[in-house]
């Protein structure tokens, strides 16, 4: 059995097509992680807020002695 010539052009071109989807995906993942970088942030500073007026909201309705 005779080794079967291989098309090298089809292979770079296969080749370069991944490379080009690896690079979108990179991009497309940065952008993502951007994304999710500032929903984090969005986050705490709702939930240091939310803390703040639990606080405040403590002691304008006064101490009790109890924690409610």
């Amino acid at each position: 059995m005779e080794p079967q010539p291989v098309d090298v052009t089809s292979i770079e071109e296969a080749v370069i097509k991944l490379e080009v989807e690896l690079f979108s995906l990179r991009d497309e993942v940065e952008e993502l992680q951007g994304v999710n970088n500032s929903s984090q942030d969005i986050v705490s500073s709702l939930s240091k807020r939310t803390a703040c007026i639990g606080r405040e909201s403590y002691h304008v309705g006064g101490d009790t002695g109890r924690n409610e």
